[in-house]
């Protein structure tokens, strides 16, 4: 009876069990980050960053201080010791420590903290085909907002793409005939605090650093900001004084699948998630988009995810749109995969050659409980997995 009941426990244990290719570790680094607009690599460093430095290096259980700099933002990497045993208290250390930093300038947004955890990708979907930049991420973040809906997918970012940025050409007699300078364009622009990505306000002779937040604003939310307001209740805004177009950040990023450009979409696999369900799932969604037939699902899969069948025939009723194609690459999940199939496959030739030899060499009745006892000790180790 015992032994029925650790074989039935670890069958079940067996299927439900998170497969992934590496163990999980705890965060060994923290990021503090801190904002100043508008403001260059040199004076963020003596401003900023040298602070925050002075002020974290000697904190007891960090072992190792890092800082990059770039135009209006600072980051600073905090590597722990390994005899830190709660993040989360070294956490509020760090942050008290931060907040009691005096000579801070206002200008400086929030100074933000994070930890720094390892993020395993799982699989990625190529999004290609002869359109443009915008039309190809239009695609994928739609793409992204279907995956994020699967079961067991909490993480997706887009690669190979460009930050959106929202251009402002300033026009030069405008700002004569309103009395209106560069830097009262610029700072009606940052008082709104809008959620948009950051950039340059550009005129012909000078700029103007602009840093906000965010992907989801479009040139023409910004056209009523107010720059001005006169004696006789009239307005000028932005749109009275400059010329707004969406675009992207000017680097020289381009990614190319298949020889078309393309974007990325890469899903992650989260805390207490199943790399290969979450491989699975992902594959009968895009083969569904694509037309392709359904892929094999294994047991485990089809018994946690019991709606993967109307996850592939929801996807197959939606087709990619006509110009662009779907191709999966950098499956990691097939690794695990594959350490599972040979893991299986030993163990069931070992038990093959262990009942062989005790029948040959005693009888039957030996083989056969040594054979059982492997078995029972085998999957009544996946119970104890659980329970650990």
């Amino acid at each position: 009876m015992l032994m029925l009941v650790i074989l039935a426990a670890g069958v079940v244990f067996a299927i439900t069990l998170q497969r992934e290719m590496f163990p999980e570790s705890r965060p060994d680094k923290l990021l503090v980050s801190a904002v100043y607009p508008g403001v260059q690599p040199e004076d963020v460093e003596k401003s900023v960053t040298i602070k925050i430095e002075e002020a974290l290096r000697g904190l007891e259980g960090i072992d190792e201080v890092e800082s990059q700099v770039a135009e209006g933002i600072s980051f600073t990497t905090l590597t722990m010791a390994q005899s830190v045993d709660d993040v989360d208290v070294m956490m509020q250390e760090v942050r008290n420590e931060v907040d009691s930093i005096q000579d801070i300038p206002d200008d400086v947004e929030k100074i933000s903290l994070r930890k720094v955890v390892p993020q395993l990708p799982v699989i990625s979907i190529a999004v290609f085909g002869h359109a443009s930049e915008a039309e190809l991420k239009s695609t994928a973040r739609d793409l992204r907002d279907e995956l994020l809906k699967l079961p067991g997918v909490s993480r997706v970012e887009l690669n190979g793409v460009r930050q959106d940025e929202i251009y402002v050409d300033v026009k030069p007699h405008r700002l004569l005939e309103y009395d209106i300078t560069f830097e009262e364009v610029a700072a009606a622009i940052r008082s709104e605090n809008l959620d948009i990505s950051g950039g340059q306000l550009k005129g012909n002779r000078s700029s103007v650093a602009v840093r906000t937040i965010g992907e989801q604003q479009k040139a023409d939310e910004l056209e009523n900001i107010v720059i001005r307001s006169e004696s006789d209740g009239r307005q000028i805004r932005l749109k009275d004084v400059a010329d707004l177009s969406d675009g992207f950040v000017d680097s020289d990023l381009e990614a190319l699948f298949n020889g078309k450009a393309s974007v990325n979409c890469v899903v992650f696999k989260g805390d207490d998630e199943d790399a290969v369900l979450i491989s699975s799932v992902v594959k009968t969604y895009v083969a569904g988009r694509v037309g392709k037939p359904m892929p094999e699902v294994g047991i485990a899969t089809q018994i946690r995810v019991p709606t993967i069948q109307t996850i592939y025939d929801n996807a197959k009723a939606d087709p990619i749109p006509e110009g662009y194609s779907l191709q999966l690459h950098t499956d990691i999940a097939r690794f695990v995969e594959g350490r599972l199939d040979l893991m299986t496959r030993n163990g069931g030739w070992g038990l093959v050659l262990v009942l062989i030899s005790l029948n040959l060499f005693l009888n039957w009745r030996v083989a056969w409980w040594a054979a059982v006892g492997l078995l029972v000790s085998f999957i009544g180790t996946f119970a104890v997995m659980w329970a650990v």
